[in-house]
Order: C-alpha cells, then sequence, then structure tokens
C-alpha cells in the first residue's frame, strides 16, 4: 500500500494553520493586555502628575502674592483698592490655571481610560478568535479531506436518481 503523501500534507497543513491562528490570536490577546495594564498606569501617572502640577502652581501663586506685598509695603501702599484688586485678579488667574491644569489631567485620564477598555474588550475578542478561528479552518480542513476521499461526498445532485420523464414529452413535435 503506498503512503498517502498528499493527504498527510493536506492533514499537516490543516493543522498548522489552525495552530498559527490559535497561537496569533494569543499572543495578540496578550499584547491587548499588555497594553490595557500600560494605560491603567497611565492613570495612576496623570493622577501624581496633576498633584505635582496643583502644587507648583499653588507655589507660584504665593510667591507673586508675596513679591506683590512687598513692593505695596515698599512703596508704603496699602492693600486697599487698587493693590488689593490686582491681588485679586492675580489670585483668580493662578486658580484659572490650576482649573484648567486639573481638568486637562482629568481629561487625559479619561483618554486612558477608554483606551484601557478598548484594549480589553479587544483581548476578549481575541480570545474568543483564538479558539473560533482555527475550529473553522479543522471543519473546513475536515470538509476538504472527506471530498478528497470521495468526490461525491455531500453532493445530493450527483447521487439523486434521476427522475422519471412521461413518455408524452419525448413525443415528437407536430409542426
Amino acid at each position: 500500500m503506498p503512503v498517502p503523501y498528499l493527504e498527510i500534507a493536506f492533514l499537516a497543513a490543516t493543522g498548522m494553520q489552525a495552530f498559527g491562528q490559535y497561537k496569533g490570536a494569543s499572543d495578540s490577546k496578550k499584547a491587548a493586555n499588555y497594553n490595557a495594564s500600560i494605560y491603567d498606569q497611565q492613570v495612576s501617572l496623570f493622577d501624581e502628575a496633576k498633584k505635582f502640577d496643583v502644587y507648583r502652581i499653588e507655589r507660584a501663586k504665593e510667591k507673586a502674592f508675596g513679591a506683590q506685598r512687598a513692593g505695596y509695603a515698599k512703596a508704603g501702599v496699602t492693600s486697599e483698592g487698587t493693590p488689593f484688586e490686582v491681588m485679586a485678579d492675580t489670585a483668580f488667574n493662578y486658580e484659572l490655571d490650576k482649573a484648567i491644569t486639573v481638568y486637562n489631567y482629568e481629561v487625559q485620564k479619561s483618554q486612558a481610560r477608554s483606551q484601557a477598555s478598548q484594549a480589553r474588550m479587544q483581548a476578549k475578542m481575541l480570545g474568543r478568535e483564538s479558539i473560533i478561528s482555527p475550529l473553522t479552518t479543522l471543519a473546513s480542513g475536515a470538509a476538504s479531506y472527506a471530498y478528497l476521499k470521495n468526490p461525491n461526498f455531500g453532493a445530493t445532485a450527483k447521487t439523486a436518481p434521476k427522475p422519471k420523464i412521461p413518455s408524452y414529452y419525448n413525443a415528437p413535435l407536430v409542426k
């Protein structure tokens, strides 16, 4: 009995293709989960950076107030009227800078959370793909192999009995 090289090669190729699909989707799933963890780390880094920037703005505001007070005191001006308005305007501007900074960090955190969520969803889909794609390949390979072994496999049109045609259809045409 000859060795069925074609059949062995066909089955091996189907198996390797299914394994390749499984391995590729599994590795992609791991990468997507890793990306999600990186985005989660970014969220905590944004929190730390926000705290630092808010502290920096507060320090700059206090420094500016100190310089303004010293300048007014040196000039002999009291903190009433125009100097008070200037200091209030300075405080408002620093508070506005602080609010904008906090808002920008919150936007960045929201984007990082969204990207992390999207990466986790991608990982979930890749997990399903790592199962469905190889199974589909194996099923297709099995059907192809069955057809290779028996060309009439699943071919109902070839195996169905021929219909009986009534004799009056075979009658000669009248001119």
